[in-house]
């Protein structure tokens, strides 16, 4: 009776070709939605390659990296660039920082005024009132 369950069990849990397929599939077409918070759309793409590795497929740190770079949106395209110009292998560590770092900023940015209202010295020359130009004198001499 126990060699029966062992190869039901075998059966069941061995990975299939078409499972693999579909893993890979959803791995690779990952995409950050809109309003996603970037550490969900990690976690998404940290989880999905867990699952290929559960099933034998190797999948790299630079790999994963490279997916999670394809899938952000238009927003990031700096810390994209940023990174894949970048010599060496791309580190999963290092890639999740700057993403997450670049987040950050983004909403800084989005949710306050203008760093130029910040400024005294913007502030000081606005105070002052309009800038007018100044006279020519070239023509005079």
């Amino acid at each position: 009776m126990t060699e029966a369950w062992e190869i039901l069990a075998c059966r069941h849990e061995a990975p299939s070709v078409a499972n693999k397929i579909r893993l890979e599939q959803e791995f690779v077409s990952f995409r950050m939605s809109p309003n996603e918070p970037i550490e969900k759309f990690i976690t998404k793409v940290k989880a999905k390659a867990q699952e290929l590795r559960a099933v034998g497929v190797d999948i790299t740190s630079a790999h994963t990296s490279n997916i999670i770079l394809a899938g952000l949106p238009q927003d990031y395209l700096p810390v994209v660039t940023a990174m894949t110009i970048r010599p060496g292998e791309l580190r999963l560590e290092d890639v999740v920082d700057a993403v997450i770092n670049h987040e950050t900023a983004l909403k800084r940015f989005n949710t306050s005024t203008p760093i130029l209202h910040h400024s005294p010295a913007i502030t000081a020359m606005t105070a002052a009132g309009p800038i007018r130009s100044r006279p020519s004198y070239a023509n005079q001499y």
